[in-house]
């Protein structure tokens, strides 16, 4: 799983380098991701375990995530600035 920043909205210093920096306040409200990302919610609960995986669900939740449909409709939402960071897109899915 990857994260796509918009880098004129976003510099590479300031972009999330691992889960828990999408937790940050600063990205409160500023995060978008596709309707159809179960798969990604599924690899976090593989990740950080049942308990640890639901508790960070909860708090991305709390971060006011925007859902779109399709990853191609996000990718260029972001491209076009509306949002500057896309989360729990699979690399397959871009290449």
């Amino acid at each position: 799983m990857v994260f796509i920043f918009n880098k004129q909205l976003v510099s590479r210093e300031e972009a999330p380098k691992s889960m828990d920096d999408l937790l940050k306040p600063q990205w409160t409200g500023k995060l978008v991701m596709d309707a159809e990302a179960s798969d990604w919610l599924a690899a976090i609960l593989d990740f950080y375990g049942k308990a640890k995986g639901k508790a960070f669900a909860q708090k991305l939740g709390a971060q006011k995530i925007q859902i779109r449909n399709g990853v191609s409709l996000t990718t260029q939402l972001v491209a076009a600035g509306e949002f500057p960071l896309f989360v729990g897109v699979a690399k397959a899915l871009l290449t």
